[in-house]
């Protein structure tokens, strides 16, 4: 799979992490991609066939929407199946990026992978969709893509749950709670509501899933790395405590998500 990579204007940074192709032709394959929890939210725009996603709790498939904005997840909800020719624009928000651009609950996206048009408005997407597939480059999608979404952007104070989110992924989840509630000013309940409502999730939850991820990630970087090394290293206090979070978080052991996902 050829994977391209552009930043976005420096007037979202805030908001969105850059753009991303991904194109591919795996005609007369599939392959399946085994997806765990996950905090990445990301608006998709297909310009072959969608990607096929099966659920996981009743096997069943169906196709992703065309333009599509997909929200944290907080369990392995689907896995990827891919097949066919691959071209699909990504954009990469930042956790609190769909909050600051449409002003919505991100609590409406975890778990959930919503069409375009509820953000863009009715035909708004389906227009954007065209315009994206008809450009020329990755650059000229991006370019695009800004002035699409700079119409969006309103001036707002930095958001304290933006860094607080920033400062969990930095941590690989091991940043302390307690700071990130008195840092931001909050009481404890506010800080949790207004960080549910901003990233999708409880700032716990949202730290078990960016760990379980960087594990993940360091396992498929050092395979010889044993599991416990693993759990230590993450701030586990045992292997029995990561067995936990992968059966809750990725639906499976360990050593058998890795398995899958290597072999993806």
């Amino acid at each position: 799979m050829r994977i391209e990579h552009h930043p976005a204007d420096p007037r979202l940074g805030g908001a969105v992490a850059g753009y991303q192709t991904r194109t591919a032709d795996l005609t007369g394959l599939e392959v399946k991609v085994p997806l765990p929890a996950r905090t990445e939210v990301i608006l998709e725009f297909y310009f072959t066939a969608p990607h096929l996603v099966e659920f996981q709790k009743t096997g069943e498939r169906d196709r992703a929407p065309w333009t599509v904005a997909v929200g944290m997840q907080t369990f392995r909800r689907v896995d990827l199946v891919l097949s066919g020719r691959l071209d699909v624009f990504t954009v990469r928000l930042r956790p609190t990026g769909l909050h600051q651009l449409f002003g919505m609950p991100m609590t409406h996206f975890t778990d959930a992978a919503v069409e375009a048009e509820h953000l863009f408005g009715p035909g708004e997407a389906d227009r954007l969709h065209m315009r994206l597939e008809a450009a020329g480059s990755l650059a000229a999608r991006a370019a695009i893509m800004d002035a699409a979404l700079l119409q969006h952007l309103k001036p707002r104070a930095p958001s304290l749950l933006a860094a607080a989110a920033h400062r969990l992924r930095a941590s690989h989840g091991a940043a302390s709670l307690r700071d990130l509630e008195r840092e931001s000013g909050l009481s404890a309940r506010q800080f949790r509501r207004a960080f549910k409502a901003e990233v999708g999730a409880s700032p716990k939850l949202y730290g078990r899933i960016v760990r379980l991820n960087a594990a993940v990630d360091a396992k498929l970087a050092a395979p010889s790395t044993s599991w416990t090394e693993i759990a230590h290293q993450f701030g586990w206090f045992d292997q029995a405590h990561l067995d936990k979070d992968f059966a809750a978080l990725a639906g499976a052991s360990p050593t058998d998500f890795v398995r899958r996902r290597s072999a993806a």
